[in-house]
């Protein structure tokens, strides 16, 4: 298992910040989500990796 993967052409790996967009549709209004954190896992292989990335929130709550 390996701690780094590629991204358009990119090398990302356990520790790098991240900054995470989505797109959400709630009752026919479409809104972007960003979500900044520290990647602290990458599981899978090849096409069907995940990354879990965690940020620090109000009250040094972490949120995953």
């Amino acid at each position: 298992m390996t701690n780094t993967f590629s991204f358009n052409d990119v090398s990302i790996g356990v520790g790098d910040k991240v900054k995470i967009t989505t797109k959400t549709v709630e009752s026919g209004k479409a809104r972007k989500q960003i979500f900044i954190g520290t990647i602290i896992k990458i599981k899978g292989d090849r096409e069907s990796k995940s990354i879990t990335v965690r940020r620090i929130g109000a009250n040094l709550i972490g949120i995953e």
